[in-house]
């Protein structure tokens, strides 16, 4: 308790800014730990089978346009991220817009993407970030209102889906 009243230069624990302190320890555990990884990623319960790349598939369509995705941020009420993509752009908007993501897009091929981290207001994100870092996604299928990608993240490999805005 110690230590932690001298970083955040305060007199008492409850001045701390938890979520803050919840921020950087939750980074620091995922870029060093991959237990972590794999509890924050909650495949386990998201993924009840895996998605094989669709055949056929095209992806020109998706390069710009409207998306969203969930995440259980509370584990109780699931928290919508929106997506836009245009041009070199990606930009997750959370919390009902009041925190926001931007990244470049490039496209390697038709069907696979990597996201360069440019800035981010939210606080979990601009602690787990650096402008700079770079991610690479494959998208698996197109569906009629959704598409699925890979998402790899070092040594892993995740599955998210992405529904496709009105």
């Amino acid at each position: 308790m110690k230590e932690l009243k001298e970083v955040y230069k305060v007199e008492a624990f409850s001045d701390i800014d938890t979520e803050d302190l919840g921020n950087k320890v939750g980074v620091r555990m995922l870029k060093n730990c991959d237990y972590a990884i794999g509890i924050f990623s909650n495949q386990d319960k998201e993924e009840k089978e895996k998605i094989v790349k669709q055949a056929n598939l095209t992806c020109d369509d998706l390069k710009s346009g409207d998306f969203y995705y969930l995440t259980n941020k509370t584990n109780i009420v699931p928290d919508t991220t929106h997506v836009t993509i245009s041009k070199n752009m990606f930009l997750e908007r959370m919390d009902n817009g009041r925190t926001y993501s931007l990244l470049n897009i490039n496209w390697q091929d038709e069907c696979n993407f990597e996201l360069e981290f440019k800035e981010s207001n939210d606080p979990l994100k601009k602690e787990l970030s650096t402008p700079g870092d770079k991610y690479k996604y494959q998208i698996l299928a197109n569906r009629e209102k959704s598409i699925v990608l890979k998402v790899f993240w070092g040594e892993h490999e995740f599955q998210v889906e992405f529904f496709k805005g009105k």
